[in-house]
């Protein structure tokens, strides 16, 4: 009789752990999901720009995570950047490229819906059976118990139940209370890579809802990125903004520099050197957008507007009071979640060294661009590694 692997969770995590078992191993493997499909948080993944990670260097790339452990870190380091192109390129036939931004996205054409069925054609080519609608409600170091009353035995299983954002795609945290009965502590979750709330000036938000402000540098505090972002009537969206949600939870000023390619010197010479009106050196010359220049006017004094330096100040440097970020319902993903402190190095529990988690689930976190998708791919191929290591011992 082969030996019985089970996963629970057909996202990426799930998908990445059975790809490497099939092809290590002549394994009985089982996904099951809650869902009426699997890969559900894939496809959503895909609606602002199918990242499938990132081509920065990966000691560079692994700055970008927060509260990783050692192991974890080493993950994906392991399995990095360059093994998922590879992958997604010579095992499911998903031919990539790099975008401006350094991104990595599936060649142009092919969808998130395409990628998916690529890679479940080829699971089940290698013999990976998919049970949908059978979602988990108990286990114990021999089997998992489904809602339906239905029980299957297992050598090994990996749970990758994901986080608690975007609950529609089936991450909605219903699995909590069972880690929690079995005392595997994690850390409450919050929303992460979402928009923040703003109480704009009523000739800010009665004029202006999702507008688009091109290529901006946020800052908050030390944290620095560019891009397009996007105001809202509550607020603001866009991927600097996602990427500001950590930092924002220490701090609640966020500045803007409205031309960050431009120094202060420059723009002062541009103001100098004319004789037309400052609305118009800031629409003609420095090409800011009319969105911008009302933004500046709400938020200073007509004494400000028109004192030179203080209008630089402001171009550089705007600062706006961000009230709090959106909710978890509606954030990208979410940090938090089951402590290191429950896990052997190698990803399986202490109190089940058979069981193995991955994936969002655990507490780290990070931002949009590819890091996300990065971290549950590795930590699947990590998980499947260690999995046949023990299977085999």
């Amino acid at each position: 009789m082969k030996t019985k692997v089970i996963i629970i969770g057909g996202g990426p995590t799930g998908l990445m752990c059975a790809s490497h078992l099939a092809k290590v191993g002549d394994y009985d493997i089982h996904i099951f999901d809650a869902q009426k499909t699997v890969g559900r948080k894939l496809l959503v993944a895909g609606h602002g720009g199918f990242n499938l990670t990132h081509s920065e260097p990966i000691e560079q790339m692994i700055t970008r995570y927060h509260n990783l452990s050692d192991w974890f870190k080493d993950a994906i380091i392991g399995f990095n950047n360059q093994a998922v192109i590879q992958f997604l390129e010579k095992e499911i036939g998903i031919p990539t490229y790099i975008g401006s931004s350094k991104r990595v996205f599936p060649e142009k054409g092919i969808t998130p819906a395409s990628v998916l069925k690529r890679w479940i054609a080829k699971l089940e080519y290698q013999g990976v059976k998919f049970h949908t609608n059978k979602k988990m409600i108990d286990f114990d170091q021999e089997k998992v118990i489904f809602e339906d009353g239905a029980e299957r035995k297992f050598d090994a299983l990996f749970i990758a139940f994901g986080g608690i954002s975007w609950s529609k795609t089936g991450s909605d945290g219903n699995w909590i209370d069972l880690l929690k009965d079995k005392e595997i502590s994690l850390q409450p979750f919050t929303a992460s890579n979402v928009g923040v709330n703003i109480d704009w000036p009523k000739s800010i938000s009665t004029k202006y809802d999702r507008q688009s402000i091109k290529y901006v540098a946020i800052k908050v505090g030390l944290f620095s990125l560019k891009g397009d972002i996007m105001l809202t009537e509550y607020g603001l969206e866009g991927t600097p903004i996602y990427a500001a949600s950590h930092p924002l939870k220490q701090n609640q000023i966020l500045h803007i520099d409205f031309k960050p390619n431009n120094d202060i010197s420059s723009i002062l010479k541009k103001l100098d050197k004319t004789d037309k009106s400052i609305s118009q050196v800031l629409k003609k010359d420095l090409k800011l957008d009319q969105i911008v220049i009302d933004l500046i006017k709400a938020y200073s004094s007509k004494e400000a507007f028109q004192d030179k330096m203080s209008l630089v100040q402001l171009i550089k440097n705007f600062p706006l009071i961000v009230n709090d970020i959106q909710d978890i319902e509606v954030a990208i993903s979410s940090a938090g979640g089951i402590e290191w402190s429950n896990l052997n190095n190698n990803s399986s529990l202490k109190k089940f060294n058979n069981i193995f988690l991955g994936g969002e689930m655990l507490e780290w976190d990070a931002p949009t661009g590819g890091y996300l998708l990065q971290a549950c791919f590795s930590s699947g191929a990590f998980a499947a590694k260690n999995i046949h290591a023990q299977l085999e011992h």
